[in-house]
């Protein structure tokens, strides 16, 4: 990205990807300008408002992804009803991975892998909440042709980049748990799941961030 005339600035911490990469992902998808600015706190973007001519500041972090989606062409199609859905996905993502950074990061002040997380860490890769996940996320996908890649028709929207991140970074995460257990989601155990995963790693503008210097280095 450039850094000429930017629309927003995106302010958390540097190189992590976390709470902030599916905002990051959203604005790479649609070629959006904008610049990143550490600031260690809370993710925010500020920009300008252009009916107003304002500047603002937006906090949180899925806000901020429903906020970028209105305003890039990252919703379903299909009015209220379709929206509604799509919060409904976003936030079984939200939870699932707010359940993971809670067991993975919680103290901070600890090595994210040590003697007391990782067996906790196991216990959530092959307990309930992650079966029940897969089974229902499953059974959307299904709905939707058969399962395409695609939650609602053949548009990309900020579920597929939310749900793509999650499988990343739990992937990465679990890979690091020391048991070589294989992937938890993989074309083999989450087949209509790993079909989003493809058609957002195939995305032209994803593919560049991916290959460039804007792409974070810790998850």
């Amino acid at each position: 990205m450039t850094n000429q005339s930017n629309i927003y600035t995106l302010i958390y911490y540097p190189g992590i990807a976390a709470r902030v990469e599916v905002t990051r992902m959203l604005l790479e998808a649609k070629a959006s300008e904008f610049s990143t600015f550490p600031f260690y706190q809370v993710p925010i973007i500020k920009y300008t408002d252009a009916a107003t001519g304002q500047p603002r500041v937006l906090a949180q972090s899925w806000a901020i992804v429903r906020y970028l989606a209105r305003k890039h062409d990252l919703m379903p199609d299909g009015g209220e009803e379709a929206a509604a859905l799509a919060e409904s996905y976003s936030e079984s993502i939200r939870e699932l991975l707010d359940s993971y950074w809670e067991l993975a990061w919680n103290p901070w002040t600890t090595p994210m892998f040590n003697s007391v997380k990782v067996p906790k860490l196991i216990a959530f890769r092959d307990g309930d909440k992650v079966k029940k996940f897969i089974s229902a996320q499953e059974r959307i996908l299904a709905q939707n042709g058969g399962g395409n890649g695609f939650y609602f028709g053949n548009k990309l929207t900020f579920v597929e980049l939310a749900l793509y991140f999650a499988m990343e970074e739990l992937n990465k995460g679990f890979a690091q748990l020391g048991d070589e257990k294989p992937p938890v989601f993989s074309a083999e155990t989450t087949p209509l799941l790993w079909k989003v995963h493809q058609a957002v790693a195939q995305n032209p503008n994803i593919k560049a961030y991916k290959a460039s210097d804007r792409y974070p280095t810790h998850w």
